[in-house]
């Protein structure tokens, strides 16, 4: 029988993999390169910490999960989607302490 952390492993990967087909498909349906641009946010900050969901509930706390939760912690905070949103995040919050 399969434990619970590998079906929730199971899971975590199934939509990590569902996000990333539906994004690539979906980038080649829109008629702007503008529209174009938000496929590849999902990609960057949707299915990266999905997969290291995958991989921390399937090998559990250790060397190998902490690798993989550093990388895709690094991926995602240099990602252009993600690093926009984290200057849009600091000036507003930067507005309301003045």
């Amino acid at each position: 029988m399969t434990d619970p952390a590998t079906i929730a492993a199971a899971v975590a990967l199934g939509a990590a993999v569902v996000v990333a087909v539906a994004a690539c498909w979906s980038a080649l349906r829109p008629r702007t390169v503008y529209a174009r641009l938000h496929y590849p946010g999902m990609l960057a900050s949707v299915t990266g910490p999905l997969l290291t969901l995958a991989v921390l509930l399937d090998y559990g706390p250790g060397l190998t999960t902490a690798i993989v939760a550093l990388t895709a912690g690094l991926l995602w905070a240099t990602a252009p989607v993600s690093s926009a949103a984290i200057g849009k995040l600091n000036v507003v919050l930067g507005e309301r302490k003045r």
